[in-house]
């Protein structure tokens, strides 16, 4: 091999290490608020914000003022590339430089440390999450109908995510890098956008024991774009020859653009869910999400969720201007994961989780808000600052089957 070869190598190997994720399936692309995130994706019961027409429609009819939500950009990264990122300037160091300076590397004896370093953090590629994914320009909107006994809610919504893999394949070269060069390289890029339509109804009782029922149902429309190799897999070895490998894997025809690679879908998915109010301070929810629905030719997992949630200073008649609380529990079935059903531990925790919120000087002109939760056996906690009343500052670290995430948003909430 050439030494211009192994340095064309090690840049698209480095080039794609940034934004390439884990992924060994088609995601569905759930919507996740970083407050219900940072409490464990205990929600359902609580819904009393614009993420109700996600998590469970019934909420609506909690909110009693028109509402409005425009977020630019949620961000999330991995622990994982964070480690990386944090040990990048070691690794080129110590590997990319002594190698590509090399006019042999493959036999320089001198270089055989670099090249087990290499082998090895290409091998650890297949044991991590490695990437980013964008929640893009989400508008959400409640607009109280009737007395504020129904409630109409609108939502749209932009997400990205780009998956990155490598396959072991190939003959068993004694070289380790020569066997990389054999693996297969998997990809794709996928932007999903979602219009959700939700309405709502509060059905007031106010007996002793039972104040309230909130029913709600959301309809979504989802279109989806990808571009994948993955019915056509390209090895390491092909990204040798950047010429050929663009005209094999990325040539268009005389009347093809860009967008040519792309496959299109489309899909829909419907929501139903309830909440009851047996006392002031006290909810009881239960959803069912994805109960009809799919994309392309796939069917999309149901998730049926039953909640609790209760604000004990509420509850005990003890509320304050200076801080409120909140505790909340869900169940629900295994398609609750992020990846409904692909990561499932076959453990209890797998529908389990809890979450615990409090708000310190609710309402007032300045807010600061501080969550913990457990989500499906892994810890989450996050904090928010809100400013003016309007404007909201949100970080979180939020764990799931797949990856442990840290997540950054600014939006604007009214």
């Amino acid at each position: 091999m050439r030494c211009v070869n192994l340095k064309q190598f090690l840049i698209v190997l480095l080039t794609l290490l940034p934004v390439a994720v884990w992924a060994g399936e088609t995601p569905l692309f759930l919507y996740r608020g970083l407050r219900a995130t940072s409490m464990g994706n205990a929600y359902e019961a609580i819904a009393d914000d614009l993420s109700a027409v996600h998590y469970n429609p019934a909420g609506l009819t909690q909110i009693e003022k028109v509402s409005f939500q425009f977020l630019p950009i949620q961000l999330w990264g991995t622990q994982d590339i964070l480690d990386q990122a944090l040990g990048m300037t070691e690794f080129m160091s110590e590997v990319v430089t002594p190698l590509t300076s090399s006019s042999n590397p493959l036999v320089d004896p001198s270089l055989a440390d670099a090249r087990t370093k290499l082998v090895d953090q290409v091998t650890s590629l297949s044991s991590k999450h490695l990437g980013t994914k964008a929640d893009l320009v989400g508008l959400g909107l409640s607009i109280p109908l009737v007395n504020k006994q129904m409630a109409l809610g609108l939502s749209l919504y932009f997400q990205t995510l780009a998956d990155f893999q490598i396959v072991k394949r190939g003959l068993p070269w004694p070289d380790p890098i020569l066997q990389i060069l054999d693996d297969h390289v998997i990809y794709r890029a996928t932007l999903q956008g979602a219009f959700a339509t939700s309405l709502a109804y509060r059905l007031d009782i106010d007996q002793p024991y039972i104040k309230a029922v909130h029913f709600g149902t959301t309809a979504r429309l989802i279109g989806r774009g990808e571009a994948s190799d993955v019915d056509n897999p390209f090895a390491v070895s092909d990204l040798l020859n950047p010429d050929r490998f663009a005209e094999e894997y990325f040539s268009l025809g005389p009347e093809e653009d860009i967008t040519s690679l792309i496959e299109r879908q489309f899909g829909y998915s419907i929501d139903f869910g309830t909440i009851i109010t047996p006392l002031e301070g006290l909810n009881l929810g239960v959803a069912g999400r994805n109960l009809v629905g799919g994309i392309g030719d796939n069917t999309f997992p149901p998730n049926v969720a039953v909640s609790a949630a209760v604000r004990p200073l509420t509850l005990l008649e003890m509320e304050n201007k200076l801080v409120d609380v909140t505790l909340a529990t869900t169940w629900d079935n295994p398609n609750g994961d992020d990846m409904l059903g692909g990561y499932a531990l076959d453990q209890y925790t797998d529908n389990i989780h809890l979450g615990a919120e409090v708000r310190i000087l609710p309402n007032g002109w300045i807010e600061i808000g501080l969550r913990a939760g457990d989500n499906q056996g892994f810890s989450t906690f996050g904090a928010d600052l809100r400013l003016l009343k309007f404007l909201h500052l949100e970080a979180a670290r939020y764990s799931n089957l797949q990856s442990d995430w840290w997540v950054g948003a600014a939006r604007i909430s009214f």
